[in-house]
């Protein structure tokens, strides 16, 4: 008769506890392996939700990795607690200043200077909100023509991010006022015509952007989106385009990355996968770098890197 299975003393439990994972999140922080750092603090969070220390923690990591709205949303939940520590005022006021909010940044650091006094981080408070005096110094100068300039670029900024926002119609507003000189206005006279595509005006989208090209013949941006216009309408015009992009990126990583995205929208997969590979590389914690070349890897039949890729963004 066989005896009975003898148990394995050092084997670790199934369900591991909040402080295992923590313990592990910091050892590949260490390590400087983000994505599952990320991953093993999700999980003690989720198994300990009102530890203070792995709650500061993963929101900390969020705003490193300019998550702000997430670690945000962490902090604003941790201070509707009794007693919710200092650090909370302070990591709000780091994330509204990496998001450009300077009046709640400025709110924020105020209300970690008076709350804890004798914080960790109030030399570092003092100097973000010495930073934002300066800044807010500066705007109240006589207009110019440096401030004109500088008033042209935070337009463009916000036209930027209502677009990626889908806010097409507001982009449209915004980025039609904005008068750039050299590649900026070329970037921004780019993003208008994007604004105009994705507003389902692709002929205004079309004619901008040949009078870009028309400009510099040589325009990385205006040659992807007109590639990115054409592509159905008329696939000539379209692969002559991306064709002399790939040729004009000159290492670029940005570039590069955007010559990929089209020629994944393009289903060049292969070539996809080529012009993002190291863009990847260099950009391992950007999520929407890393979904477009875990597509591309995928559709250019390498399923164990995509699905390596993808459950890595998962993590993230």
């Amino acid at each position: 008769m066989a005896g009975k299975p003898v148990k394995n003393k050092e084997a670790l439990p199934f369900h591991q506890s909040g402080e295992f994972h923590y313990r592990w999140a910091m050892r590949y922080l260490d390590e400087d392996n983000v994505p599952n750092a990320l991953h093993h603090l999700w999980q003690a969070v989720e198994l300990n939700p009102d530890n203070v220390s792995y709650n500061l923690e993963l929101a900390s990591l969020l705003s490193d990795m300019r998550r702000y709205d997430e670690s945000n949303e962490i902090l604003l939940l941790m201070m509707q607690r009794e007693e919710a520590p200092g650090e909370c005022y302070y990591g709000l006021g780091c994330n509204f200043w990496g998001q450009g909010d300077m009046r709640n940044a400025t709110e924020s650091l105020e209300q970690y200077l008076n709350h804890d006094p004798e914080g960790d981080y109030i030399e570092d408070a003092i100097v973000i909100l010495d930073h934002i005096e300066e800044s807010q110094q500066e705007q109240l100068r006589p207009v110019g023509p440096a401030y004109e300039l500088d008033r042209m670029r935070e337009r463009a900024q916000e036209g930027n991010r209502l677009l990626l926002a889908g806010e097409f119609r507001k982009a449209i507003e915004t980025l039609e006022e904005v008068t750039l000189p050299g590649d900026e206005g070329m970037i921004s006279r780019n993003n208008l015509a994007l604004a105009y595509f994705y507003d389902e005006q692709p002929e205004k989208a079309t004619q901008l952007v040949r009078e870009l090209i028309d400009q510099q013949p040589s325009h990385v941006h205006s040659l992807c989106n007109l590639a990115l216009f054409t592509f159905r309408s008329d696939p000539r015009t379209a692969w002559e385009a991306i064709g002399k992009a790939e040729k004009e990126t000159g290492g670029d990583t940005f570039l590069s990355y955007r010559v990929g995205a089209v020629l994944c929208e393009m289903g060049e997969h292969e070539r996809a996968r080529r012009a993002m590979e190291p863009v990847a590389a260099q950009h391992p914690y950007e999520i929407r770098i890393q979904h477009y070349y875990a597509l591309a890897c995928y559709n250019s039949g390498e399923y164990k890197k995509a699905s390596a890729l993808w459950e890595q963004i998962h993590r993230m």
